[in-house]
């Protein structure tokens, strides 16, 4: 019998995050929370990135939040052919493609307001469910309809203790 890992029972959700961004705007390398919105304090980044790089370390996954003080120009045609919604969940896909990475990624922009979270195909298989996404999408958002950004990137949310997987049943 072989367990899989999961993630810890409680995590901020900036550490929940694959990395993402536009293709003509890079990640800077070794960044873990880019705040080009300026939602977050210092603070608040800093103690994200240290949960991030212990997730990382733990369970390898790449982990991102992306913020944007709004769309970027070279996208805003985008915006307006597929609609908000469509338009926010294919940045996030061709982000996470184009670094490569499996995880949880969160993309937030300012203007328009939107918060948008993603989770890799392995990651949901086995760490982080559909609804584990949406209960921490929730959990974010509520803070942040409040302007309480910092308390939303360090939202915790229970996570499922690691379960047993019987890979002899073949």
């Amino acid at each position: 019998m072989r367990q899989t890992k999961r993630f810890p029972h409680t995590l901020p959700a900036a550490a929940l995050v694959v990395l993402c961004a536009v293709a003509s705007m890079p990640t800077p390398a070794g960044a873990q929370v880019r705040d080009d919105g300026k939602f977050f304090s210092a603070d608040a980044i800093s103690r994200a990135n240290d949960m991030i790089s212990r997730i990382n370390r733990e369970y390898g996954k790449g982990l991102i939040v992306e913020t944007y003080e709004r769309i970027p120009t070279d996208l805003q045609d985008e915006f307006q052919r597929y609609g908000k919604n469509s338009f926010y969940g294919r940045w996030l896909d061709v982000r996470a493609k184009s670094l490569g990475l499996d995880g949880v990624f969160i993309l937030m922009t300012k203007d328009p307001s939107h918060l948008q979270v993603g989770v890799g195909r392995a990651t949901r298989d086995q760490e982080f469910t559909v609804a584990d996404r949406e209960q921490l999408r929730e959990m974010m958002a509520a803070q942040f309809r409040n302007k309480r950004f910092d308390a939303g990137l360090q939202q915790r949310r229970p996570v499922p203790a690691p379960q047993p997987r019987d890979d002899t049943a073949r």
